[in-house]
């Protein structure tokens, strides 16, 4: 198993493997590119196609938003989130159609080894 498959089937991986750096770190940037803009400017739409490719219709993220991976979570359509949505997508995060959170909100998947 790559240290992707590894982490993503919530085993013991290792998060300094190139990939995942790679993953984390273009994350980490999209979401404060993200951040960074305010609501009504359109390149938000096209960061959120890169950083969540996998989203329904209609969804919108106040920001600020943090994103571990990005990649790893789904959401559906009509999807709302207010200020700081914290994802920690070491684990795949799906979230269904019309479902709003609150501000503050954290979705945390990482498993730390008990050993």
């Amino acid at each position: 198993m790559t240290e992707k498959e590894k982490m993503l089937s919530g085993k013991i991986y290792d998060p300094s493997d190139k990939e995942l750096a790679e993953l984390r770190t273009k994350a980490h940037k999209l979401s404060q590119q993200y951040s960074s803009l305010y609501e009504d400017d359109e390149r938000r739409n096209a960061i959120l196609d890169e950083l969540l490719p996998d989203h329904g219709e209609g969804f919108f993220l106040q920001g600020p938003v943090y994103f571990d991976y990005g990649v790893f979570t789904k959401f559906g359509s009509g999807c709302y989130a207010n200020f700081n949505l914290t994802v920690l997508d070491t684990c795949p995060v799906t979230i269904g159609d019309n479902v709003f959170f609150g501000p503050n909100c954290t979705i945390a998947t990482p498993m730390h080894p008990f050993r």
